[in-house]
């Protein structure tokens, strides 16, 4: 009887630490896998830090939440080569504060490649920033870069930023 109780302790442990061991495994995946915590734009540079917000909305309106919700994040621990506009991958390194917008030091930043359509003078991310330039002083307390798209029979930059349409000629 003896012999069973502890073949069933240790099977117990045995699973738990299997159980355990799993766990860690699914983060060093996500780690490997490299899953980025926010991906955006980069509307805002100041000192050593940017903001970057999302351009993908979330849907907590099932919750009793909003709509429309877009993660943001004041990124720290930046280096100079990141300019407004570009679009970025940002993973964090510790704790994020978890106010609105977030603020967190970068573990790693990728920044995305900007797109240049034919015809186009202006990139992706240069269209961006004039665009967010031309915003600067509407009031805004986040910038919500929404969709960037060129028009190849105009030869204009569209973009939505926040509930604006604006256009960047070239």
């Amino acid at each position: 009887m003896k012999r069973i109780y502890s073949f069933l302790l240790i099977l117990i442990m045995g699973i738990s630490l299997l159980a355990c061991n799993s766990a860690g495994d699914n983060q060093l995946d996500d780690e490997l896998q490299g899953s980025p915590h926010l991906v955006g734009f980069i509307t805002n540079k100041d000192d050593h830090r940017i903001l970057v917000v999302s351009s993908e909305a979330q849907d907590f309106s099932s919750t009793g939440g909003v709509s429309e919700f877009y993660d943001a994040a004041w990124v720290s621990n930046v280096t100079e080569d990141v300019e407004i506009g570009m679009e970025v991958e940002v993973w964090f390194d510790g704790a994020v504060a978890e106010s609105y917008p977030a603020q967190g030091s970068a573990k790693k930043i990728n920044i995305l490649p900007p797109i240049h359509p034919e015809g186009a003078t202006l990139n992706k991310a240069e269209a961006t920033k004039k665009a967010l330039e031309q915003l600067a002083n509407d009031q805004y307390d986040l910038m919500i870069v929404k969709n960037v798209t060129f028009n190849a029979d105009s030869l204009v930059w569209e973009l939505t930023i926040n509930e604006t349409s604006i256009e960047i000629g070239e």
